[in-house]
């Protein structure tokens, strides 16, 4: 557990340069040491809190999460909150390389009810919940939609492609229901490797369809479930920080 965010300084991109500031050289030899790692955070303001956003700044200019093993767990009892928390931290860890585990991300409520004497959670329902999260995550690579065909070796090397992209175009991404539309940058190459990438994709995921258009000069994607499958959808708007 990291408990340091309070100590550590301003992101400056100025500052972000050998020799770091103690705890950011401390926050990232951390994120090295871990073979996953797990966030939980509060949403405020529609978003993530400031200094859980500042850390994550300060792991930009690194390699620590690149293909790590990561995923969230969102606690809120009202599962209508946290959503923009979470979103957020999806476009950080894209443009990070993480690997996010989508079968770990999950909603555990806890109500204050259920928070005990010293901020400790008693609840046995709460607690397999949590174990569940921290070992799926500890698989050790991201989990692929059912029926993909995609090994898990192949599913590592196809997601450092998607996230090497996602962060060259900085897509923007939306989600209504079973249907997911990502809009990227357009650039060198980015229109081809988003091609190649959809169709790879159909080949092995076949229970969503991909297909790329060009709008307005810009690359877009289009992934659709089906209606009775919604969720079929959700790891792959996960990868892309898609708000719907």
């Amino acid at each position: 557990m990291f408990d340091d965010c309070a100590v550590l300084p301003h992101f400056n991109l100025d500052g972000d340069h050998e020799p770091l500031p103690v705890a950011v050289a401390a926050l990232r030899a951390a994120i090295a040491n871990a073979d996953a790692v797990l966030f939980c955070t509060p949403e405020y303001a529609g978003t993530l809190p400031g200094s859980l956003k500042n850390l994550l700044d300060w792991t930009i200019g690194g390699t620590e999460f690149t293909d790590k093993p990561v995923a969230w767990a969102k606690i809120a009892a009202d599962p209508r909150r946290g959503k923009g928390a979470y979103a957020t931290l999806a476009t950080v860890l894209g443009y990070v390389q993480a690997q996010v585990v989508a079968s770990a991300c999950r909603h555990v409520p806890i109500s204050s009810e259920m928070v005990g004497p010293g901020g400790l959670v008693a609840d046995p329902a709460a607690h397999e919940a949590i174990s569940q999260t921290l070992q799926a995550i500890l698989r050790r690579h991201v989990e692929l939609p059912v029926a993909c065909t995609l090994g898990p070796d192949d599913g590592a090397e196809r997601m450092r492609r998607w996230h090497q992209l996602v962060k060259r175009a900085a897509p923007i991404a939306r989600r209504i229901g079973y249907q997911l539309e990502v809009r990227f940058q357009s650039g060198p190459g980015v229109l081809e490797e988003l091609e190649a990438l959809a169709a790879a994709e159909q080949q092995c995921c076949a229970f969503v369809t991909w297909t790329v258009d060009v709008d307005s000069g810009h690359p877009v994607l289009h992934v659709e479930a089906s209606p009775d499958q919604p969720d079929n959808i959700e790891p792959i708007a996960t990868l892309f920080g898609a708000r719907g």
